[in-house]
């Protein structure tokens, strides 16, 4: 297995699903990320993990990773069942909803 595709792996078997609660805290260190369901949680992680400045000012750019709004984050307070896939590659938090 190549060191990428190693990369991948580990990735996927990181990303987790979680309610609100769980991603309050990083919110609260400015480290969440918002991660528009345009893009897979695991290509923006490893874009992170690589360092692929290029990319990810990219979908900065896009509006397709954001840091959340204080319209985003209430509107995610007054769901709480809301579930998120989420997964840390410091010292980011990145999280989408949770598809089906």
């Amino acid at each position: 297995m190549n060191q990428s595709q190693a990369l991948r792996d580990k990735i996927k078997r990181e990303i987790q699903k979680v309610a609100w609660d769980a991603l309050e805290p990083h919110v609260e260190r400015d480290a969440l990320i918002l991660v528009d369901p345009m893009l897979e949680l695991t290509e923006v992680a490893i874009a992170a993990a690589e360092d692929c400045t290029d990319l990810m000012e990219l979908w900065v750019d896009r509006g397709w990773l954001s840091k959340p709004s204080q319209d985003q984050l209430s509107a995610m307070k007054s769901q709480p069942e809301q579930i998120y896939d989420f997964v840390i590659v410091q010292p980011f938090v990145f999280a989408r909803q949770a598809q089906g």
